[in-house]
């Protein structure tokens, strides 16, 4: 799965952004499952469906990959995945504190796209931004629909590990990466003293 797309990719440093961006929607897919669960589970189908919304968001993302539409998938994922977080927060209510994922959403832009296209990444880090500010105005309009507070508190418990847990993969991803850019840089320099 981490590969998708990038068979027909001819620059490897492209390459490395693709992985990632499969990396980072394979991850939020699966935070993504152990919501819908807790949504089924609990019977709040406002949630379940922004919650599904978002994993075939994800799905979708991996499934562009696998067609070469590399940009575009990546575009998808940080329009569609901030702006159903920003949508499963509404629905879950502020005691489950999930505008904090956006903290991680600003780092993803810097991990699945080249620094040189500083617009995509401009925009990525404005996006989650903008949700994060915007969800101490709108949550009030959706207190209709939030879960009971017990219920925002464990997930609130929930998404701290998950969040942990995303924090410390992207950082696994960007470290491995850089380890393979260096050991790559460490052969070139030593073929080149060879000659």
């Amino acid at each position: 799965l981490l590969s998708l797309g990038t068979q027909s990719i001819s620059d490897k440093h492209q390459v490395k952004y693709i992985r990632i961006s499969n990396f980072v929607a394979i991850n939020t897919f699966l935070g993504s499952v152990v919501y819908l669960i807790l949504a089924i589970l609990w019977e709040k189908w406002y949630w379940l469906n922004s919650t599904m919304a978002l994993s075939v968001t994800c799905l979708f993302v991996l499934f562009l990959n696998g067609f070469g539409k590399t940009n575009v998938s990546r575009t998808t994922y940080m329009v569609g995945a901030n702006m159903l977080l920003f949508l499963n927060a509404l629905f879950i209510g502020p005691a489950a504190q999930t505008e904090n994922f956006f903290v991680i959403a600003i780092i993803i832009p810097f991990l699945i796209y080249d620094v040189k296209e500083w617009a995509l990444v401009t925009a990525g880090v404005f996006i989650p931004i903008f949700f994060m500010l915007s969800f101490g105005y709108l949550s009030p309009y959706f207190t209709a629909y939030n879960l009971a507070t017990d219920q925002q508190l464990i997930l609130h418990k929930i998404g701290i590990g998950l969040q942990i847990l995303l924090t410390i993969a992207a950082v696994y991803q960007f470290v491995l990466y850089n380890k393979k850019a260096d050991e790559e840089l460490e052969s070139s320099n030593q073929q080149m003293s060879f000659q």
